[in-house]
């Protein structure tokens, strides 16, 4: 609103931000930028709190991938993989609460939180599915586990595109593939309607005819879904009517 975006662009102003990125501070006196020069000034400035980040983000993913794909995904007792994973979601919690505290209703604005939250979530879904479920591999508990698992695993390789954003060749793709994105969710929404009708008319004409392929409207969708990818083809059906046999290909 305030066309903010030259401003940002400017030179000065990016070389202003690149000293803050580094951790560099202004020098009244010498009139020029220096490092702080303590320990802990170098791991207090941004970059560096970025890097530790992701060096444990990285490796919480390692774990949770080994964790994920092992043949016997729940023991009677956490595994050390386990154990570890815990407490960095546990810690990764603390740190959105206190985001959450801070920006309070602005923190659900941002597409990012919400799926740090699913994150969290999730896990704590886990952990407790871990304690309240005894080991038993026939149980039906065992499926919905795998299946909350696995989507944590999607979550957080979804969540490495964030590193992303700070790149300079990558950020702006990022941004490009994101408007993209918005378009061709509107395609997929115009095909969907025109797909819901279609299968609703072909399920109309040949339901009775071949309850196989048709019997559904669910069913006649997938097969029209595949029509046009171009691998199926009307399968012959028994119809009387040569009108409706004629509408049902000319439909298809």
């Amino acid at each position: 609103d305030v066309e903010c975006k030259p401003f940002l662009a400017h030179r000065a102003v990016q070389e202003e931000l690149r000293h803050m990125w580094m951790g560099h501070h202004w020098d009244p006196a010498l009139k020029c930028f220096h490092h702080a020069g303590s320990l802990k000034g170098y791991f207090s400035c941004p970059r560096s709190s970025m890097t530790t980040f992701n060096l444990f983000y990285i490796t919480y993913l390692a774990m949770l991938i080994q964790v994920v794909t092992q043949e016997n995904r729940v023991e009677e007792k956490f595994t050390n993989q386990e154990i570890a994973i815990y407490f960095y979601i546990l810690g990764f919690t603390l740190k959105e609460v206190a985001s959450v505290v801070r920006q309070k209703i602005k923190y659900l604005n941002d597409q990012w939180n919400l799926l740090d939250m699913s994150i969290c979530l999730l896990s704590f879904t886990c952990f407790a599915m871990r304690i309240t479920h005894p080991h038993d591999p026939s149980s039906e508990f065992q499926n919905w586990y795998s299946i909350f698992m696995c989507t944590i695993l999607i979550c957080t390789f979804s969540r490495i595109l964030v590193v992303f954003q700070v790149d300079r060749t990558l950020g702006p793709l990022q941004l490009m593939l994101s408007s993209m994105f918005k378009d061709v969710f509107m395609f997929c929404v115009l095909a969907l309607v025109f797909l819901a009708g279609f299968s609703f008319g072909l399920y109309t004409l040949y339901h009775k005819h071949n309850p196989e392929t048709f019997g559904t409207v669910s069913a006649s969708a997938i097969y029209l879904f595949w029509g046009t990818m171009g691998d199926l083809s009307l399968p012959d059906l028994d119809v009387e009517s040569i009108i409706i046999s004629r509408y049902g290909k000319w439909l298809f």
